[in-house]
């Protein structure tokens, strides 16, 4: 389960000011949440793929100037600050096919 989800629901379930009884209340408390995680699975999840490409063409570019040239300490560390980025998003997206 992603982190802070759990967290998300209880939030967005309380600040829902709904009234009816305790059936009506529930449904619409429902529909809204339904919308917010609509909202939030495409933040976290959604732009996935675009992320994904994106740390790999900064590994692909720091690979030819490695292949030019021995990177600089700085970049070294970039590298794997990326290279980290990219194994946290193909976690995400193996649980996603689970």
């Amino acid at each position: 389960m992603e982190k802070g989800f759990k967290d998300l629901v209880k939030e967005k379930c309380n600040s829902y000011l709904v009234q009816g009884d305790e059936v009506r209340k529930l449904k619409e408390k429902l529909k809204h949440l339904k919308y917010d995680l609509k909202i939030w699975n495409y933040e976290v999840f959604g732009l996935m793929k675009t992320s994904k490409k994106i740390i790999v063409r900064e590994i692909e570019e720091l690979d030819a100037k490695d292949g030019i040239r021995e990177l600089e300490d700085i970049l070294k560390l970039k590298k794997m600050e990326i290279v980290s980025q990219l194994r946290v998003v193909q976690k995400k997206t193996e649980s996603l096919l689970c």
